[in-house]
């Protein structure tokens, strides 16, 4: 008998400090066990003692409030229950604005249903570092459809500086370019030309 307690009492006190919040609720629809994890995750104040032994409708009226939409999070509860079997990886947010992954789990002894567990994991930082990544990716992609590059051989007349393109004809410089990049033109004489130019003028 002194075995099996010292085993309970081994099981309780690993499960009380887990880095994720953990609920059990028996088959007498009262809650048997919950850690402080759970407790800090969605701010409760009452003390652990005071759960332990609600029933689970009791219990929803201290939890429900701390999510960002309790009536929404009611029916969540409910479908999750209702399905009979492992529901994993459901994600949901909080008043406080932090972002949970909740798994739902029956406990199953024998065939039967003597339970259920919920499992909360704080997931706002992972949520935070991929929006972040999601955020410069949009950016990254948003400049590449902006950006067009000119490389390669530009075969151009050494006289009048047409440039021949992929058909083998020759067209304006101006228009070559434009057509495959972002650039765009502005014309004006440069001094050697401006001399150029009057000189000839007179």
């Amino acid at each position: 008998m002194q075995q099996v307690q010292d085993v309970v009492r081994l099981y309780h006190t690993i499960l009380s400090h887990l880095n994720y919040g953990l609920l059990v609720v028996g088959e007498d629809e009262r809650i048997a066990f919950l850690n402080q994890r759970f407790r800090e995750q969605l701010g409760l104040d009452l003390p652990t003692e005071v759960f332990i032994g609600l029933t689970a409708e009791a219990a929803l009226a201290h939890i429900l409030p701390a999510y960002e939409d309790p009536p929404g999070t009611l029916k969540l509860i409910q479908e999750m229950v209702s399905r009979g079997g492992p529901v994993l990886g459901v994600e949901t947010r909080l008043r406080s604005g932090r972002e949970i992954l909740v798994d739902f789990v029956p406990i199953v002894v024998d065939g039967e249903v003597r339970g259920r567990i919920w499992q909360h994991r704080d997931i706002t930082e992972r949520k935070q570092v991929e929006r972040e990544r999601e955020r410069l990716n949009h950016e990254l992609q948003e400049a590449h459809s902006r950006i067009k590059v000119l490389d390669g051989l530009l075969p151009i007349c050494a006289t009048c500086k047409k440039i021949r393109n992929e058909q083998g004809a020759w067209e304006q410089m101006e228009g070559y370019i434009t057509r495959r990049s972002e650039a765009a033109f502005s014309h004006g004489i440069c001094p050697d030309c401006k001399a150029r130019f009057f000189l000839n003028m007179g």
